[in-house]
């Protein structure tokens, strides 16, 4: 086969992996808070604490996944992965709020190593392929993200939250029947357990991407309150109906469709620092909006904001996370982002649940908007160093 004839059916089976992926997460996330608080009897902050829970498995089932990975390689955790995460839904929406707790940990874990499995594997079509492999994973993970909330709130009308979720979980295990036709890896001879974990903690010895970890951390902990939120914010404080509220979600989704396509002008016209910079302002005004919202109007401005802001910065985060690391090693520098991404929710989210009931949530994101101030401030500075990112 034609090199680029490889690259391109690589691409279009990780293409299909990440459709899967983003349907059944999406739609889980979607009508998570609403099934948890309007049928489960959670508040917020009991959502909150689930959450916290979800990304506590995610800390510590990466580590695992990152080990398995180097012994058996990012594809067949991936589809082992997604195996995992569609039976655990599947368990999620038969057994309702008495296996949420048992269940969500290893949800978080499975979902997370779908994601480092497709990253890695995205990077490793080449590097000459790098940026449209990028960008084309992203815009299928956008795009199909489009249609999944009003699609799954409408679904959710018809056959209620748990057959709908069941569903989402049956989306999830066709991931698996992808990329159990993408081609094989070769794995490097590995040393045994304590080799592996060397390798795994590797990426942390390169200063400028532990750096820059550090500083994504510290913004995606302040943001936590978004993530938490925003379904609620539109359902409680607001008083929408699902069907609204997937519907203001769905523009939402529409808007970081478009802020993938403008993701690459940025960067051009930027650089990927100058682009997260863009993103991370523009995502802290909207969830300033958003938590002062008291209309549908000013909510979904917030959301579009927010939409256009994450969408054009999935990119350029990941674009510099890969070229900070070593090359050879993405599945080991993915599974160290996604740590981090972990540790930040876990603890973002818990002190969620423990200041709603003192601030609300709309509180919760005014203060944490406040803290992201010094991490987007401490990246200008690092960006005016310049040359901070490997050609």
């Amino acid at each position: 086969m034609p090199p680029d004839a490889g690259a391109r059916r690589r691409l279009s089976l990780i293409a299909a992996a990440a459709a899967s992926l983003t349907l059944g997460n999406v739609a889980w996330d979607v009508l998570g808070p609403l099934w948890a608080t309007a049928e489960l009897g959670l508040d917020p902050d009991g959502w909150a604490q689930l959450r916290s829970l979800r990304f506590a498995g995610t800390l510590v089932g990466t580590v695992i996944i990152g080990l398995a990975a180097g012994a058996w390689g990012v594809r067949a955790v991936g589809i082992a992965a997604l195996a995992a995460a569609a039976a655990t839904l599947a368990a999620i929406a038969a057994g309702g709020r008495p296996l949420l707790a048992l269940a969500m940990p290893v949800f978080g874990a499975t979902i997370s190593a779908v994601f480092i499995s497709l990253n890695t594997l995205t990077q490793q079509v080449g590097r000459e392929h790098q940026a449209k492999a990028n960008a084309l994973y992203r815009s299928v993970c956008a795009g199909v993200t489009c249609v999944v909330p009003v699609a799954a709130t409408i679904a959710a009308a018809v056959l209620g939250y748990a057959t709908t979720l069941g569903v989402a979980a049956a989306l999830l295990a066709l991931g698996a029947v992808a990329l159990l036709l993408h081609p094989r890896e070769e794995i490097p001879r590995q040393g045994g357990f304590g080799s592996l974990l060397v390798a795994l903690i590797a990426p942390l010895r390169r200063g400028r991407l532990r750096t820059f970890l550090l500083l994504e951390l510290g913004f995606s902990f302040s943001m936590c309150g978004a993530a938490a939120f925003t379904a609620l914010i539109l359902a409680r404080d607001l008083g929408l109906p699902d069907g609204m509220v997937g519907g203001l979600l769905t523009t939402g989704a529409v808007a970081a469709f478009v802020g993938t396509l403008l993701s690459q002008r940025l960067q051009r016209r930027l650089d990927p620092l100058g682009t997260i910079l863009i993103c991370w302002g523009t995502t802290m005004a909207a969830m300033l909006l958003l938590g002062a919202a008291t209309g549908i109007t000013q909510a979904a401005i917030a959301i579009t904001l927010a939409g256009l802001a994450t969408g054009a910065g999935f990119a350029p985060l990941s674009y510099v996370v890969a070229r900070l690391g070593e090359e050879g090693r993405e599945a080991q520098t993915f599974t160290v982002w996604k740590v981090s991404q972990g540790f930040s929710a876990a603890v973002g989210m818990q002190a969620c649940a423990l200041l709603e009931p003192r601030l609300g949530m709309g509180g919760v994101l005014a203060w944490g908007t406040a803290v992201a101030l010094l991490p987007a401030a401490l990246m200008l500075l690092w960006r005016r160093r310049g040359d901070m990112i490997p050609g």
